[in-house]
């Protein structure tokens, strides 16, 4: 019995595996079966939706054909497509060399800008110092009147002691001379000799104050002559320090005009960058090469990077200049001077770029003797 249960079960396991064989082959019929209904269904369907094989193949050749003139124009746009991806590299290249002479311009203009504001405020100051000066100089003249003033009240009070001066020393003579008769009379008349004593006396005395008065005068006369002195001394020193602010104010107006020239040259040099930075990159943008000349048939043709340019004829060495203004796609020529002559200025062009050079063609009408003009660049 315990022989037997091994072989059940093995038994077992193998109806187990040929009913789950015999359930997948009944699967895989239900699958096929159900694939070919589908597929004979898609087949109707695509028949009805596209025709017969015949006109299936006819549709197969006509798509082969369109895919092989896509393929040729595919190669020929990768072709295209390759260029123009070089000519974009070239472009950013060209853009990134622009992006740093820009920078190195909005530097240099930001130093120059940085060194008007310094001149400007050097500028403010002198003017401050200027104004100052003046104020001084006007004080000083002021003073010097005051002084002068004091000088002739002084010289009028030294005249009016000379004055006195005078009259007291004619006095002290007239009284000497009485003195004199009064002793001439003592000698010859004893019996007035105590009065004339007493006069004599008392003329002595007089005399002494007369004296003393004459001795006062003096030194005040002396110390109106040193105030004399030192008021001339005064006017001196005065006026050797007005002549001393005179030259300070022209030295001062001499640097005010000096710094005002340097920041007129700065304003005219920033001007200039900024025309020739606008020049250039005017002409980056146009593609047409600034300071090399071009060639249209027997005229050569420059223009610079400052804004200027000039046209030669090389057979009779005739020429014209003046002043471009370059855009994207036109060209404006203005200030000419040379012959050209019943050519009317300012004239406007425009410019077609090609890889020679440039074509000139009429804009507005005034392109008059240079349109169609083909100019071909010479030196790169």
């Amino acid at each position: 019995m315990a022989q037997n249960a091994p072989k059940e079960t093995r038994y077992r396991n193998i109806g187990i595996a040929v009913a789950s064989f015999a359930l997948l082959g009944w699967l895989l019929m239900l699958y096929f079966v159900s694939v070919s209904a589908s597929t004979q269904s898609d087949l109707d369907r695509q028949i009805a939706l596209h025709g017969t094989a015949e006109e299936i193949e006819a549709r197969i050749s006509t798509l082969t054909t369109q895919a092989d003139e896509a393929t040729v124009t595919r190669d020929a746009n990768a072709s295209e497509l390759d260029a123009v991806s070089q000519r974009l590299q070239d472009a950013q290249t060209e853009v990134a060399s622009l992006d740093e002479e820009a920078e190195a311009l909005r530097q240099e203009r930001q130093t120059l800008e940085t060194e008007l504001v310094t001149g400007r405020e050097e500028l403010a100051q002198i003017e401050t110092g200027l104004s100052e000066a003046q104020d001084a100089v006007a004080t000083t003249s002021q003073e010097l009147s005051d002084v002068g003033e004091r000088l002739q009240d002084a010289r009028q009070q030294e005249a009016e002691l000379q004055s006195g001066i005078a009259a007291l020393t004619a006095e002290v003579a007239e009284l000497t001379e009485e003195a004199a008769d009064a002793e001439n009379r003592v000698q010859t008349a004893r019996d007035a000799e105590a009065s004339l004593e007493q006069s004599l006396l008392a003329a002595r005395e007089e005399q002494q104050e007369i004296e003393a008065t004459r001795e006062t005068l003096q030194e005040s006369v002396d110390a109106l002559s040193q105030r004399r002195e030192e008021l001339a001394a005064d006017t001196l020193a005065a006026e050797q320090q007005m002549k001393g602010l005179q030259d300070m104010t022209s030295e001062l107006t001499r640097m005010l005009a000096d710094r005002s020239e340097q920041l007129a040259v700065l304003e005219d040099r920033i001007a200039g960058l900024q025309d020739e930075a606008g020049a250039r990159v005017r002409a980056d943008a146009s593609s047409i090469v600034l300071d090399v000349p071009y060639m249209h048939r027997t005229t050569s043709a420059t223009f610079a990077s400052d804004g200027t340019f000039e046209m030669r004829n090389m057979l009779n060495d005739d020429s014209i200049n003046g002043h471009f203004d370059l855009s994207e796609d036109e060209i404006t020529l203005s200030d000419v001077e040379g012959d050209m002559g019943d050519t009317a200025f300012p004239m406007t062009c425009a410019v077609s770029i090609d890889d020679a050079g440039f074509t000139l063609e009429d804009a507005d009408g005034t392109c008059g003797p240079l349109d169609g003009a083909s100019f071909t660049l010479t030196d790169r």
